[in-house]
């Protein structure tokens, strides 16, 4: 596999992806409410890419329609209980909360 298709099919969605959530995290609303609009707009954007780029393909990839839609249904379970289980594994604080979530650890506030 050359360096190119790696940087094309890996590297430049994740930097498009990783650059427009630090910017509507960055960016000054004015209040609250408005920087969670945009961040709410922003998640649900991943969501709908996640469902027309990579399941409904995934659905008409399969051979057989409710095969791929069981195969496709249980892969994203899978990954929602995976996120779930880092979620309780990884320690991690938010920025509005004062006490880490997690396993407790050495690590500094800028650092969870």
């Amino acid at each position: 596999m050359t360096f190119a298709l790696i940087f094309f099919m890996l590297i430049l969605p994740w930097m498009a992806t990783f650059s427009g959530s630090m910017l509507g995290l960055k960016i000054n609303m004015g209040s609250q409410n408005r920087q969670n609009m945009i961040l709410g707009f922003a998640a649900g954007i991943m969501v709908a890419a996640t469902i027309w780029s990579l399941l409904i393909p995934a659905f008409q990839e399969a051979d057989n329609p409710v095969q791929g839609a069981i195969i496709s249904s249980v892969g994203f379970l899978m990954g929602c209980g995976l996120i779930l289980l880092l979620d309780h594994l990884m320690p991690h604080q938010h920025p509005s909360e004062d006490a880490p979530e997690g396993p407790s650890s050495g690590l500094s506030r800028p650092m969870l």
